[in-house]
């Protein structure tokens, strides 16, 4: 279910200021998996959550046919500015950003709170019966991305319908790696 941002925006006291797919999060594959969707909302009063998440420690997205698992999402909480009683605002989807978040899903890294699906720790969404914010706080769900179809290295990298450009020199290397 994927309601639209008009609804959201009426429904509840937020402002919707991302909702986008995530970049390279479709499973690998000779037919790459689906995109995960990243959601950002900016609540405007202080609020009580009650978060479910499904799906956040094992993939849900598994590749058929050779293809690999798309990674899985995760959840934050990134808290008003400190000291300032601003919101959070426009939060970036670099890494370093999540340091100051609060986890609430997913397998993430102890010391970045980044996506970590190898050595991360598991937050669970219910060890918490509910997640308090202040007004100005971010909340981002990021969904899992699907899974692959085919043997990735099997995918004709030349095969472009997006435009974009192939760098010849990587692919060689990567595929050499396997």
């Amino acid at each position: 279910m994927d309601p639209a941002t008009e609804t959201i925006e009426h429904d509840s006291p937020v402002v919707m200021l991302r909702k986008e797919y995530a970049i390279d999060t479709g499973g690998p594959g000779t037919h790459r998996g689906g995109a995960a969707n990243l959601k950002d909302t900016l609540w405007l009063t202080d609020a009580d959550h009650y978060l479910s998440p499904f799906r956040t420690r094992e993939p849900s997205g598994v590749g058929a046919g050779g293809g690999q698992a798309g990674p899985n999402g995760a959840m934050w909480i990134f808290p008003l500015d400190e000291g300032t009683e601003r919101p959070a605002g426009l939060v970036a989807t670099s890494p370093e950003v999540y340091a100051r978040s609060l986890p609430v899903a997913g397998v993430l890294d102890p010391r970045t709170r980044t996506l970590d699906p190898v050595n991360g720790a598991y937050h669970y969404f219910a060890s918490r019966r509910k997640w308090c914010t202040q007004a100005g706080a971010v909340l981002r769900c990021l969904t899992n991305g699907g899974g692959g179809w085919g043997a990735p290295f099997a995918r004709d990298p030349h095969f472009d319908p997006e435009g974009l450009r192939i760098d010849d020199e990587a692919t060689k290397a990567l595929r050499a790696r396997r």
